[in-house]
């Protein structure tokens, strides 16, 4: 028997929780797994493009390494979306990526934004084919709106906040930061905008949000 929706949630919050305390007493980003590929830069192709994931240049405090995936050039910058640091995706605005390598494997859509080419590093570190970029899009996409995707994507995601003391609000905190430190804001935005509808699932939290959400 499949499980329901409620029994994935918990499983997925259950395996996030597991990451987040390990992480808290490692106080050091997991070891990358030996029995995926290593990821390789192309210098071939040094300008980002659709579809590239990047690693962004070192800025702030020492955060560890952040990886981005391109999502499309815009006047506005490139827009971008970043990876997080555990396997299992937090919230609803984060999903599976598809992606073996320890630090590639959930994308952050709630923390998306349009950053300038100039604070990636030059050449890719590995591509993401047109289907899966498809997905992602249609994901991140759906994570701004706050409308929930197709079915076979929805499994994707993570399971949602229900309580204003939900110990992922701190995490999602952190994760804006880091993003913050590594990407100067290059588009104007408001700040006071409505957080997506996911966010506002758990009551005393209305005004909490990303502000850079495509």
């Amino acid at each position: 028997m499949n499980p329901t929706p409620i029994e994935h949630h918990r499983r997925h919050l259950a395996e996030w929780l597991a990451e987040r305390a390990l992480d808290h007493q490692l106080a050091e980003p997991p070891v990358p797994s030996t029995s995926a590929p290593p990821l390789r830069y192309d210098g071939a192709q040094s300008a980002p493009r659709p579809g590239g994931i990047h690693l962004a240049r070192p800025s702030g405090p020492a955060w560890g390494p952040v990886y981005v995936l391109v999502l499309e050039i815009a006047e506005s910058g490139v827009l971008v979306v970043p990876f997080g640091r555990y396997a299992t995706p937090a919230v609803p605005g984060e999903w599976h990526s598809g992606i073996d390598a320890a630090p590639l494997r959930v994308l952050c859509g709630w923390n998306s934004r349009a950053v300038a080419a100039a604070r990636l590093l030059p050449g890719a570190v590995k591509r993401v084919g047109v289907k899966a970029l498809a997905e992602h899009r249609l994901l991140c996409e759906a994570v701004g709106a706050g409308v929930p995707p197709a079915a076979h994507l929805a499994e994707r995601l993570g399971p949602p906040l229900v309580h204003p003391a939900d110990p992922r609000y701190a995490y999602l905190d952190e994760e804006r930061e880091r993003l913050d430190d590594h990407f100067p804001v290059v588009r104007e935005q408001d700040d006071s905008a409505t957080p997506s509808r996911w966010l506002l699932a758990a009551e005393g939290r209305p005004r909490y949000g990303s502000g850079h959400g495509l």
